[in-house]
């Protein structure tokens, strides 16, 4: 792979030499803050060639291709999707625009850098999403629970509290057809032989650590958190890895997980607890997922 200083780069362009510098990162990306006189073609899109072709059509033409940095494939792959379409004089620049950023060479730049999260934020209870899986040896059945409410502290960017309430009462199976059996699970469910609802209708997670996993690439966990979950009555420690993040408009934390439910005293069907249950032994681990959306407010 052919590639090129930020040195030499910044050199070529002080001697006016005819050279096209193509950031390929997203749009937004660019206009945020892109090397100065640099064009924006985005690899990520399907007609990224075609609008390539449209910017540069001569296939001669010296071009410099930049990502963000050396860590990430971006750069690479669009010289290699431009040699395959035939152009002849393409470099990746060395260390993309963080490495040009930190040579302290020429950028163009929008508004002011975005100021770190700082603040209480309330989730979109409509927005945000719970959802569990149930199972059994040959069968599952998987639902949704609906948000009471929730919020997340973040200072400087870092989550360090946050609490969300389920309402159980509006828990619903989304994979049987049938309204009767339906009702049948969700009852069952309710009952005490599981989770007891009609006594206990809110589950409730507190935060109590929350440690950044500082390896994390972007889309994966990136905190681990412990907390301690009540249901049932009874509260107990919880351990999981969440994603979190933000664009310009709301915060988001995701994760997915086991909760083993004989801990929070749902008992039927345990292996652990009943002996020669045949058909009717049910798993003791809930899967559970949630997305939490916290909508960012001006100044937030």
């Amino acid at each position: 792979m052919r590639t090129l200083e930020g040195s030499q780069l910044n050199n070529l362009l002080s001697q006016k030499k005819n050279i096209t510098i193509l950031d390929i990162l997203p749009e937004e990306e660019y206009n945020s803050i892109h090397i100065s006189g640099a064009i924006n073609a985005c690899i990520y899109e399907l007609a990224f060639l075609d609008k390539v072709k449209e910017l540069i059509p001569d296939k001669k033409a010296a071009i410099v291709v930049y990502g963000l940095d050396a860590h990430y494939l971006a750069a690479p792959s669009a010289l290699n999707k431009l040699k395959e379409e035939g152009y002849e004089n393409v470099a990746v620049l060395k260390g993309g625009l963080n490495g040009w950023i930190n040579d302290g060479y020429a950028v163009d730049q929008e508004g002011e850098p975005e100021q770190a999260k700082s603040g209480v934020f309330h989730c979109d209870t409509d927005k945000s999403v719970v959802r569990w899986i149930g199972r059994n040896l040959l069968n599952q059945h998987s639902g949704t629970i609906r948000l009471k409410e929730a919020w997340l502290k973040l200072e400087y960017d870092q989550l360090v509290e946050g609490e969300a309430l389920v309402d159980l009462t509006t828990m619903e199976c989304d994979d049987i057809e049938d309204a009767g059996m339906r009702k049948m699970l969700i009852d069952h469910l309710h009952s005490s032989d599981f989770f007891l609802v009609s006594k206990f209708p809110i589950a409730s997670f507190k935060l109590n650590n929350a440690s950044r996993l500082e390896q994390a690439a972007p889309g994966e966990p990136n905190y681990e958190i412990t907390g301690s979950l009540n249901l049932r009555g009874h509260t107990d420690e919880l351990l999981f890895n969440a994603t979190l993040g933000w664009n310009g408009e709301s915060i988001g934390l995701q994760a997915h997980f086991d909760v083993d439910r004989v801990t929070w005293g749902s008992q039927y069907g345990s292996g652990k607890l009943f002996e020669r249950l045949g058909q009717n032994l049910v798993n003791d681990a809930v899967s559970i997922s949630f997305q939490l959306i916290a909508p960012i407010q001006k100044g937030g």
